[in-house]
């Protein structure tokens, strides 16, 4: 452990004498949700997902560049809601669901100054009230997932669209240090994100 955050400090102070730029953004955007036409049974009670809302997020995002390569850890609100139908799809059985939960990604990339692309991994873990943000159950519980996209970047203005999807086809969990993380079985979705450099 000492040695791995020796080895992170010395990364740090490489960057920062390579003339590293560090940069913090507040960003937020729409998303929509790709649902699965499965339908799931529950009890007694058939759901079929029917509809998708577009979905809000918001969070801060800083950035360490250098020589065109950057990393971009971030913590974002993720607020989503689905429409699903209970049995015979009658309207009078249509239920609404609102979902919210953080996301923590933790991107690298390259690009000019102009555009870039990007990707890596990112986990979630649902809330139900603002406390549970700092909640250290809900982050064992985490999930993982991953983000992919493309960003451009005008004056202190970025813009950015992502795709983020799952890791199931590449098994169930991972180990990192200690800790069995699961891979998440979340419906894809398509991030559409305008963010400001403070």
């Amino acid at each position: 452990m000492k040695r791995t955050t020796l080895m992170l400090l010395i990364l740090l102070g490489f960057c920062f004498n390579a003339n590293a730029q560090l940069e913090l953004a507040l960003k937020g955007g729409i998303h929509s949700v790709d649902l699965s036409e499965d339908i799931v049974t529950n009890g007694n009670d058939n759901m079929n997902f029917a509809n998708s809302k577009f979905g809000y997020h918001f969070g801060l995002h800083p950035r360490i560049a250098v020589l065109g390569l950057f990393i971009e850890p971030g913590i974002t609100f993720n607020s989503s809601s689905v429409d699903y139908t209970l049995n015979d799809n009658t309207p009078e059985n249509i239920i609404n669901e609102t979902y919210k939960d953080i996301g923590i990604p933790v991107i690298a990339g390259f690009g000019s100054g102009f555009i870039s692309a990007f990707g890596g991994p990112v986990l979630h873990y649902q809330i139900d009230k603002f406390k549970d943000i700092w909640s250290a159950d809900r982050l064992k519980q985490a999930t993982m997932g991953f983000q992919a996209g493309v960003g451009v970047k005008l004056w202190k203005l970025r813009g950015e669209v992502r795709y983020e999807g799952n890791l199931t086809s590449f098994g169930e969990s991972v180990d990192v240090s200690d800790h069995t993380v699961n891979f998440g079985e979340r419906a894809s979705r398509v991030m559409f994100t305008v963010g400001i450099i403070l």
